[in-house]
């Protein structure tokens, strides 16, 4: 088991109408994943696991145009993995997970870039959605 938490804080000058207001931005995220190791009769390991991931910004539309002039993500998001890793040996894994993800950009609305829920590099606007993943990965 394994996991973090991280408070962030982004304090920035704003100017409007020849007034200067200070304004701080602040955004909590982390993950905590659990994995066991069983092994089985045939020398290989499985390996089930899950891990949430969460972050937490502003969703209010003032807070959030402030956290835009700061250059720092707002909205919601939230991921759910749920898989196994079963190791033939320990340079050889097959992997099958479950990825959920939603978010919420909460007063920018739909089509907003708040965060990268619903943002990616090169790309533009998205909305990320579920996936199955299979793999084979081999350590050569």
């Amino acid at each position: 088991m394994d996991g973090e938490w991280t408070w962030m804080s982004r304090k920035g000058a704003i100017t409007i109408d020849d007034e200067t207001l200070v304004k701080t931005v602040q955004a909590n995220t982390g993950y905590v994943r659990l994995g066991y190791n069983i092994k089985l009769a045939n020398g290989y390991t499985l390996e089930p696991l899950g891990m949430v991931v969460l972050y937490n910004g502003h969703t209010d539309r003032e807070d959030q145009a402030y956290a835009t002039l700061v250059k720092t993500p707002s909205g919601l998001e939230q991921i759910y993995d749920f898989g196994a890793n079963l190791y033939f040996n320990p340079d050889l894994k097959l992997s099958l997970h479950y990825t959920h993800r939603e978010g919420d950009p909460g007063d920018a609305g739909e089509g907003s870039t708040v965060n990268n829920y619903f943002f990616q590099g090169g790309v533009g606007a998205i909305q990320r959605g579920d996936w199955v993943g299979l793999g084979l990965i081999a350590i050569l």
